[in-house]
């Protein structure tokens, strides 16, 4: 299965520190990721929402906490991993632990500037089918300052 990241475009590109960081990223993100599943003619066939706190470290690990809604019902959640910053993207890889055991977990998104300076990370991550005939699943992400 091939992944294709398109991200939404509005950032403002800023000159990366030698460990791939950027100065302003690392702090405290609120923020909210659906990811949605489709069969293969568009129709939505399942899906969750994530709403998390996200403590990105200078030292390019990050902390997160929040809850994950879906049909089984909402979990909260809790763990961390590692995130970078390349060519004015966050990649955020980790792992979460709810109650009903641990998960893989990920964010990406492209930094975007607003005119009090806080920023914002938008991203948006698609899978298409492999025939090209749509796309298998879809990840938005959004996060704000706090």
């Amino acid at each position: 299965m091939r992944s294709v990241a398109v991200l939404i475009v509005a950032g403002v590109a800023m000159a990366a520190s030698p460990d791939g960081a950027i100065a302003g990223v690392d702090g405290l993100w609120r923020c909210t990721k659906t990811y949605t599943t489709f069969n293969r003619w568009g129709a939505r066939t399942g899906g969750m929402t994530q709403h998390f706190d996200a403590a990105l470290h200078p030292n390019g690990r990050f902390e997160v906490q929040g809850t994950d809604g879906s049909v089984a019902g909402i979990l909260s959640f809790t763990g961390g991993g590692s995130w970078v910053f390349k060519e004015n993207t966050l990649y955020a890889f980790g792992n979460i632990q709810t109650r009903m055991g641990p998960s893989g977990f990920n964010f990406n998104g492209e930094l975007q500037h607003s005119g009090d300076f806080k920023g914002a990370i938008m991203g948006r991550l698609e899978t298409p089918y492999p025939n090209g005939s749509g796309v298998q699943d879809r990840a938005l992400t959004t996060c704000v300052r706090l």
